[in-house]
């Protein structure tokens, strides 16, 4: 056997060798425990996987952190209308005011905390309200109003949390650029300005507004704009009043503080009581679909048609009727 062909053999086999190990230190060197990797390895979490990789939030979420990660499930996502697929189309804005809502730094045991209601803690977007209550023998955590669906899942550079609805991004400081910002709430924005009473929203504090859409304004009487100007600011301002409650409310909040008659009464501005009744989901006993509102002067019950937009000064529902404290 000649000098090159042994050359050659020992260069190959050194080669091989050298690969194989390389090979092998790189597998072992791979954490397979990270935050990014545990969410990509979880079938039920697809969408907000899918949504982690046009921002780079898989890689940021293999660094050491720690992080705490509120991620909803693929059913939450679907409730909102997004896939794995629908979720990319995103522009990188929203995407990322979305995606980062939900990644709070630190570790955060929220089953560690007090038992108190919205208890505010910060994401990388914005506030979030925790709330560690008991209800019957249930200890129950919400964050905005969505109920964390499991234990934490620990990862070694963090916790996930798996929440039953997407929250929407910390947005507005004010619930008058809340209510000012949807297109369905434009009767009622020029309500409150006629009332004079759009100053009460722009202030410190909490409050819970359950605003009417505009198909229900006009349902009432307010057919247009202009109607709604002219009308006497004092009987406005009565029809504001009954819309606002004095207190920062998610629906769950609700479900949370009524008892088994699954009736109870939230105080408004103007001093009148109005009546929330909880829904109960018959597929899953013990377990409740949501809230309707119902004044003394209304014949059947309210739904909402969109709950819990926080601000920084309170709570933004839409319901679909006008509440009436009187017949």
């Amino acid at each position: 056997m000649n000098r090159s062909f042994i050359l050659y053999l020992s260069f190959a086999y050194y080669l091989f060798a050298t690969s194989c190990s390389r090979d092998k230190d790189y597998v072992l060197d791979i954490d397979y425990n990270t935050t990014a990797l545990v969410i990509a390895d979880n079938d039920n979490l697809s969408v907000f996987n899918a949504g982690m990789r046009p921002i780079g939030l898989i890689e940021k979420l293999q660094a050491p952190g720690p992080f705490t990660v509120l991620v909803p499930s693929d059913a939450a996502f679907q409730k909102v209308g997004m896939d794995s697929k629908s979720i990319q189309l995103l522009s990188t804005q929203n995407l990322s005011n979305l995606m980062l809502y939900h990644i709070i730094d630190g570790t955060y045991r929220l089953d560690n905390l007090p038992f108190l209601f919205n208890q505010e803690i910060k994401s990388q977007r914005g506030k979030l309200y925790v709330t560690h209550w008991i209800k019957e023998r249930d200890t129950i955590l919400t964050i905005n109003g969505a109920r964390i669906l499991n234990q934490r899942m620990t990862t070694s550079n963090g916790l996930i949390h798996v929440i039953d609805r997407v929250l929407e991004p910390f947005k507005h400081e004010r619930l008058n650029d809340a209510i000012s910002d949807d297109n369905n709430l434009t009767f009622f924005k020029e309500a409150l300005r006629s009332s004079g009473l759009e100053p009460l929203l722009n202030r410190e504090g909490e409050y819970t507004v359950f605003a009417p859409n505009n198909t229900a304004m006009k349902a009432n009487g307010f057919n247009s704009i202009q109607q709604i100007h002219d009308t006497d600011p004092e009987l406005l301002k009565s029809f504001i009043r009954y819309h606002i409650a004095d207190t920062r409310r998610f629906v769950y909040d609700y479900i949370l503080t009524t008892d088994k008659t699954n009736i109870s009464q939230q105080r408004m501005l103007d001093g009148y009581n109005c009546r929330i009744n909880l829904l109960p989901d018959y597929w899953a006993p013990g377990s409740f679909l949501g809230i309707t509102l119902q004044g003394p002067g209304n014949l059947s019950p309210i739904s909402v048609a969109k709950q819990d937009v926080l601000t920084g000064n309170g709570i933004l529902h839409t319901i679909n009727g006008i509440l009436k404290p009187t017949r």
